[in-house]
Order: structure tokens, then sequence, then C-alpha cells
């Protein structure tokens, strides 16, 4: 799904992911605890995904897809119960950051670190660039983590989620 150009498109985009949801469509491969089915498989989605192509009508924002299955997989149970049901109604929309100057496509090259606090700007690291969610971010950020065990260079990234605000 592409972002929204106008807050009337962002309303109808967000009001479309929760009907999904409702209709059992979205969020079929999440465990039932969540708001997913017991019978889940990623097949499930994946016909969901096709069958939404197939109509020609919006899939579910994909950031948010990424980021629920981060959080039912790596999150706390704080951060589960306040992310997961505003994701399903389309109340959050996610984006992901990847801005650092010379990273490329490497995550393992990232040099961004979190620290104690935010500084005023509030960037919770030394600032590397500005991402624009939908065209109305001025970036208000609060580091949360999602800890992941790092058994490699790669896999020894941390996340974590920040507000956006317009």
């Amino acid at each position: 799904m592409r972002s929204a150009e106008n807050e009337a498109e962002l309303k109808a985009l967000q009001e479309w992911t929760a009907r999904l949801y409702e209709a059992g469509y979205a969020g079929t491969d999440w465990p039932a605890e969540f708001g997913g089915r017991d019978d889940r498989s990623a097949e499930h989605a994946i016909v969901v995904g096709e069958e939404l192509a197939r109509a020609q009508v919006p899939g579910v924002q994909s950031a948010g897809v990424l980021a629920a299955h981060a959080l039912i997989h790596y999150g706390t149970d704080h951060q589960r119960r306040r992310h997961l049901p505003a994701i399903r109604a389309g109340r959050e929309l996610w984006c992901q950051l990847f801005s650092e100057p010379g990273a490329g496509s490497d995550l393992a090259s990232l040099r961004t670190r979190p620290c104690p606090r935010a500084t005023p700007t509030g960037s919770p690291a030394r600032r590397y660039g500005l991402l624009t969610a939908t065209g109305r971010t001025t970036a208000t950020c609060w580091p949360a983590p999602i800890r992941m065990r790092p058994s490699t260079r790669e896999s020894a990234r941390s996340s974590w989620t920040w507000p956006l605000r317009g």
C-alpha cells in the first residue's frame, strides 16, 4: 500500500485497514491471542494478499505488517498490548527508518546507538537523517527498545518505536 497523499486519503486507508481486520482478511497469520486465527499460517496471508490484488483494492499497510511481526516475536507484553490492537484497527501507521550516510543497504554497518535520554531535538542518538511519514512528520521521539538476542553481527541490532507527531 502506498502512503496517503492527504488527510482524506489517510482516513480512508485507516478505515480500510480496520475493515480488513474486522472481516478476518488481515492478521490471518497472527496468533489468536493477538487478534489472529487459531488455524493461522503464512499461506492464509499470501492468499488474502493475492485476492486483494486481484480485486485491485489496497492490501494491509506493509510496514504495519513488519512492525506487528516484530512485536509478536520480540516485543514486550506491554508493547504488544499497546500497539497490536492499534495496528489492527488502522489507528497506527508504521514506517521503517534506515537513514544513515554510508550504510547503503547493509544494516550491519549502521552506527546509530541509543543514549539514556532524548536530546532537546527529540533524537535518541546522533541525528543522521529525518524521515517523513505520509508527509506530516516533525519527529518527536522517545525510544522504546524491542530486545533481540544478538548471535551474529547482523542480528545484533536493537529496534525502537518512535511516535511521529505532525
